[in-house]
């Protein structure tokens, strides 16, 4: 996985890359979260939020996808929360660490950088860690 994103950030940065349906782009995404069978434990999150931080770098992802995405799965990865599987929990923990990395990668860009402080607010009213 970790790789694999790097593999797609350096994708994203080439010159002669072009995206041609930005879903596709984020079906990896959803991909990666269908499929995981267990916690990320060498800070996969981290290269996977780098990669997608190039893309709309680069101008690969319009930051309007972008933002439209992190809505629309957020809402997704709450609505397939099961308070008794742990799988879906660690769906969640690794769906902030991408959110708390994008937002420090996107510190340049507000519009992006706003959306996804409301995101990660709504994680921490949703464990308990607001006043």
């Amino acid at each position: 996985m970790a790789h694999g994103s790097d593999f797609l950030g350096s994708t994203f940065s080439h010159p002669d890359f072009m995206a041609n349906n930005t879903a596709d782009i984020f079906a990896i995404i959803e991909t990666i979260f269908q499929n995981m069978q267990g916690p990320f434990i060498d800070d996969e999150e981290q290269r996977l939020a780098f990669a997608f931080f190039q893309g709309v770098y680069f101008g690969k992802i319009p930051a309007s996808d972008f933002n439209s995405f992190v809505s629309c799965f957020n809402k997704r990865i709450y609505g397939q929360l099961d308070q008794d599987e742990r799988i879906s929990w660690f769906r969640i923990i690794s769906w902030f660490k991408l959110l708390q990395n994008w937002y420090f990668y996107f510190s340049g860009n507000k519009l992006i950088q706003d959306k996804l402080l409301e995101k990660i607010i709504d994680y921490n009213k949703y464990m308990g860690f607001s006043i």
